[in-house]
């Protein structure tokens, strides 16, 4: 069984991963970053199991967005930019509203499902 607390525990950890990467000045994998369905988030949503519906949709699209957000990050700490990525990180970035999204739709996911399990992992 899939624990939701965990998924969503990794991907807050991306902010983590990703300022030790920018302070150590190393490169970014940008194609496996990019990737939507490589993460244990991505591989849950894509793995077949989930209902097709609005909500899984929009955590799936959200989550895309993500990844995207994730990888413009990336690529500018990969041109030697590591000041503006740190900023990228910030508050009110895309990055942040891509982190936030995906935790808003995951609890609509959780809360059309009725799975408490779900809301439980998302604060709700």
């Amino acid at each position: 069984m899939i624990n939701v607390e965990d998924m969503l525990q990794c991907h807050a950890e991306w902010k983590i991963r990703f300022r030790a990467t920018i302070r150590n000045r190393e490169l970014f994998n940008l194609g496996e970053i990019r990737r939507d369905d490589a993460c244990q988030m991505g591989a849950w949503l894509y793995g077949g199991g989930l209902p097709d519906n609005a909500a899984t949709r929009e955590l799936r699209r959200k989550h895309a967005e993500f990844h995207l957000a994730a990888a413009d990050v990336a690529e500018v700490s990969n041109s030697k930019n590591f000041a503006l990525a740190e900023q990228m990180l910030g508050p009110g970035t895309e990055f942040m509203k891509a982190t936030s999204a995906v935790r808003r739709a995951a609890c609509a996911m959780g809360t059309r499902t009725g799975s408490t399990h779900l809301k439980k992992a998302v604060g709700v």
